[in-house]
């Protein structure tokens, strides 16, 4: 019997992929090579006492890596490099590579980078930052000497503010956007600040010592150029068809290339060459999952990839089908006189997506997740299971939320020990499994 699959899109993002030799207009690097791997400096301290303080430190492996086939990325470990995973101790810890780059005839730069990290999302300061750094200060004349430390005070070392780059410009927001699962970002590098002089291109990783929210940052796949070789994929979507995932997209190149990542069983499948503009995946198991296309340029090149974030699951699967919110009745309202009455419920669904503190009904895919109000100590799916769903948001204000499921008791005799649940929430967020 063929499985029929529901997915649950989350995003659309782009990703970079242009893979060529550095010269004075362009930078990449994947880490797959070790010349290039060397170049980089991890966590650089000014001295031992500072170093030994630092509980969360770069690394390069597989935890960082992003690419088909690759086995290196840049990482926060607090485990030696194990695994992508921070402690909530303070610190401000940087990563770099040094490179030289001409100023353009016309225009700017665009940096590129792979990317996934969290951190506490309502310090509005823990996060991934990355700055442009002259090697020699262009009005003294002194080499400029970046470090890693120990604290982190809710601002910038003020060695480092007249360089960062901002990544969140039409908010005033200096760090990546917060994402548990990878996403590319693309931002301007002004051709004003290229000199052809000795540049830091440093990352850094910051947080504070409240609330750890896993992952911290992962980076992969960074890229500097003045032009795209040709433009990427739009309009990107992925349908349930019978047993199989159907991508759809819009484009103008001759050739494209597919690929999909399953989180569960950590396997790509694909990439795959495609003239049209469709293509369709069989037998995809029940998981987070990564849909990505890119166009085949001339000379061998590629665009930006884009990519959607999905839960691929089967609903056949399971008792009932909780996770389609779509198919529920999903209910807001403003407080409550008591206990048991709930005034002004609204039919409407509230889904920002799960890392967004004001989702009040959404799903919640990523099995590494923690509840940031336990301290960390919970998972927000327990082991075993495949997804969970929220009810309720993270903030103050007397709201109130419900879910209704309509089901046919009848038709599932292998369910007969269901669990019924009505559940409102009021004050803390409740997680909903079958």
């Amino acid at each position: 019997m063929k499985r029929l699959y529901i997915i649950l899109i989350t995003s659309i993002l782009g990703f970079a992929a242009v893979t060529a030799q550095n010269t004075r207009h362009h930078y990449s690097c994947d880490f797959e090579n070790e010349v290039d791997r060397a170049r980089w400096k991890l966590t650089p301290t000014v001295d031992k006492s500072i170093d030994e303080q630092i509980k969360n430190r770069w690394y390069l492996g597989a935890p960082g890596n992003n690419g088909i086939g690759g086995k290196y990325g840049l990482f926060i470990s607090d485990d030696g490099g194990v695994s992508a995973h921070y402690q909530a101790k303070n610190c401000f810890v940087i990563a770099y590579d040094t490179l030289t780059l001409d100023p353009l005839t016309s225009g700017d730069y665009q940096l590129a980078f792979e990317y996934r990290a969290v951190g506490n999302v309502y310090s509005n300061f823990d996060g991934l930052y990355v700055f442009w750094v002259p090697v020699v200060d262009p009005d003294s004349g002194d080499t400029i000497r970046i470090y890693s430390n120990s604290t982190s005070s809710g601002t910038l070392p003020s060695e480092l503010k007249d360089y960062v780059v901002t990544l969140q410009p039409t908010a005033d927001i200096k760090y990546a956007p917060s994402t548990m699962t990878w996403k590319q970002f693309t931002a301007t590098l002004k051709n004003k600040r290229v000199d052809s002089t000795p540049h830091y291109l440093i990352f850094a990783w910051t947080n504070g010592s409240m609330m750890e929210q896993q992952p911290p940052a992962c980076v992969d796949n960074i890229e500097i150029s003045d032009k795209r070789p040709c433009d990427p994929p739009t309009h990107l979507t992925v349908t349930a068809n019978g047993g199989q995932c159907v991508m759809t997209w819009s484009g103008s190149s001759d050739k494209y290339e597919v690929s999909a990542y399953s989180y569960e069983t950590d396997r790509w499948y694909g990439p795959v060459d495609v003239t049209g503009h469709t293509y369709s995946f069989a037998g995809l198991p029940s998981s987070e999952t990564d849909f990505i296309v890119r166009s085949k340029c001339e000379d061998d090149l590629y665009s930006l990839k884009v990519i959607q974030n999905m839960l691929v699951y089967n609903p056949d699967e399971l008792c009932v089908d909780y996770l389609n919110l779509d198919n529920a009745k999903c209910y807001t309202g403003t407080g409550f006189t008591n206990t048991t009455t709930f005034n002004s419920y609204v039919l409407e669904k509230a889904d920002y997506g799960p890392t967004n503190p004001e989702s009040r009904h959404t799903v919640h895919f990523d099995k590494t997740e923690t509840e940031p109000r336990s301290g960390g100590l919970l998972k927000t799916i327990p082991d075993g299971e495949l997804a969970s769903v929220r009810l309720g948001n993270w903030l103050n204000g007397n709201q109130t939320e419900r879910i209704e499921y309509s089901f046919n008791c009848l038709s599932m005799p292998r369910c007969w020990r269901l669990r019924a649940i009505r559940i409102r929430r009021t004050r803390v967020s409740c997680w909903i499994l079958w």
